[in-house]
């Protein structure tokens, strides 16, 4: 997710030097710009990319905290207490995989993420719950249905604001959560 941030001659630049580990020559030559250009766009996304991973380090307390907070402004369509959690450049992404619903690009910005999360919690099923959990080291909560966990929301955190949502629909990808769903 973090790459998808990257513009694409950027994003082209660092995955040659950085994961397939190619000289900067066959970098240059591959996107169409200049060595020296090549060693700025490589340097530049490995700036942006650390910067992101640095910005969602909140302690516990305040996490678990936000994600009360989110989950009760999503639950009760309180657009305008949502917005007040959010960051000014927040973004949601949503993984469907195919096989559930989901936006099919990134969301920005507090109003139209608002709106989107709560449309989301509105299509939740009445005999639900959600059930606030770590995921990857991050707050988040799971949906749980009455024999399946339907969604998983992981929260990112910086400066006691929530600057990115991912949302994961993709049954495939909820397996390592379905446990959950079975615990009273």
């Amino acid at each position: 997710m973090l790459l998808e941030e990257l513009g694409p001659v950027e994003r082209a630049a660092f995955l040659l030097r950085d994961v397939f580990g190619y000289p900067y020559g066959e970098v240059a030559a591959t996107i169409g710009r200049t060595e020296d250009n090549s060693r700025q766009l490589v340097a530049r996304a490995r700036q942006r990319i650390g910067d992101r991973r640095r910005r969602f380090d909140a302690d516990a307390k305040h996490g678990q905290e936000l994600t009360e907070r989110f989950l009760v402004a999503c639950g009760t369509g309180d657009t305008s207490g949502l917005m007040s959690l959010l960051a000014e450049d927040v973004v949601v992404w949503s993984d469907g995989g195919g096989k559930a619903r989901a936006a099919p690009r990134p969301v920005f910005g507090p109003k139209r993420a608002s709106r989107f999360l709560v449309n989301i919690a509105k299509r939740i099923d009445s005999g639900a719950s959600a059930q606030l959990v770590t995921l990857n080291g991050q707050p988040g909560l799971v949906i749980v249905g009455p024999d399946s966990v339907s969604a998983a929301l992981v929260l990112d955190i910086f400066e006691r604001q929530i600057v990115g949502v991912r949302v994961v629909t993709n049954p495939e990808k909820l397996g390592a959560v379905q446990p959950l769903a079975r615990q009273p």
